[in-house]
């Protein structure tokens, strides 16, 4: 069944036939559900932010939620495919990356649903101080998960505009073992074209039915995206460099030795993306996008400057 539901997947984007379009739509309501359940199980009720926020402004919140999720209402079947796609994507990548450390030993948090759809933060990426390291401070890093193919116009260049404004992503209702309230972290992106999201969901739907989800502990897609992610840690924090925002320079270059170092420490070994997933347009897109970048070159006798560690803001407190 699931191999036939790929080649109607593609049917269906040829104007395919009303009972393969119904076969099609029934798998990805289905998966769409799982997903948007993990999702809303990991995501914090900015409620439970009361000894933080006031509760008119978690109200005010909500509220603004609201009147910006009622725009998204969809209008037509290829509209609520697309939305299914999405939360699928996310799913994917939240949940093998916690059960089979895709990042190694770092710890994934999922955003609140206002964060989510307000600040453009998917998932929250932390790297815990550890045990032997008595002056690492935590660190996180912000996840923009994507399939949209414009990668560079859709995601990247709001990610450059706030390195131009001096400024990081904001999550505002975080929680995890290490923080309850504001984050302010670099963010990153990380995606793959819709062909691939397909394929994907169909061998999760696979692992559901076989109870295999181990084989995704080594899947070839968990490569591109440490690709996309160590890439755009050195790109963005050149980037940052050349516009003169130390902060994001700094805290880019971090996350990425962070990442390097959780990598290692579960034994990932870097390797060449699987043929596979070669021609995936959205990482096409996006290394193009950053090759593309301007940076600042630093002399070959120079040094960089050691960057600063924290970037958790301080929770606001009522008065």
């Amino acid at each position: 069944m699931t191999r036939r539901l790929f080649v109607f997947f593609y049917r269906y984007m040829r104007h395919e036939q009303p009972e393969e379009q119904t076969i099609t739509s029934r798998f990805w309501g289905k998966l769409s559900e799982i997903a948007e359940k993990i999702l809303r199980r990991h995501a914090p009720d900015p409620r439970t932010f009361a000894d933080i926020y006031s509760s008119e402004e978690i109200e005010r919140d909500l509220a603004a939620l609201a009147a910006r999720e009622q725009s998204f209402v969809q209008t037509s079947e290829a509209e609520k495919h697309l939305l299914e796609m999405s939360q699928v994507l996310e799913a994917i990548i939240f949940e093998q990356s916690r059960a089979n450390k895709w990042f190694g030993d770092a710890i994934l948090i999922k955003t609140s649903r206002f964060d989510d759809v307000k600040n453009g933060v998917d998932v929250i990426v932390e790297f815990p101080p550890q045990a032997d390291d008595t002056s690492a401070e935590h660190m996180a890093v912000a996840i923009d998960v994507t399939f949209n193919e414009d990668v560079e116009r859709e995601k990247l260049g709001r990610i450059l505009a706030q390195i131009d404004s001096g400024d990081l992503a904001h999550a505002k209702y975080v929680h995890s073992p290490y923080v309850h309230g504001a984050v302010e972290a670099p963010e990153i992106i990380l995606g793959v074209d819709r062909a691939h999201v397909q394929q994907i969901a169909e061998e999760w739907s696979e692992s559901m039915d076989t109870h295999t989800s181990k084989s995704f502990a080594e899947h070839p897609v968990r490569t591109l995206l440490i690709t996309q992610a160590l890439e755009q840690c050195r790109a963005l924090s050149l980037y940052a460099a050349q516009k003169g925002n130390t902060k994001a320079e700094q805290q880019y270059a971090r996350a990425g030795e962070l990442l390097a170092a959780s990598l290692v420490r579960t034994g990932w070994e870097r390797r060449n993306i699987d043929p596979l997933y070669e021609t995936d347009e959205v990482h096409h897109g996006l290394m193009r996008a950053l090759a593309r970048l301007p940076k600042k070159e630093q002399p070959a006798t120079e040094t960089a400057p050691a960057p600063r560690r924290r970037i958790i803001v301080p929770p606001k407190k009522n008065p």
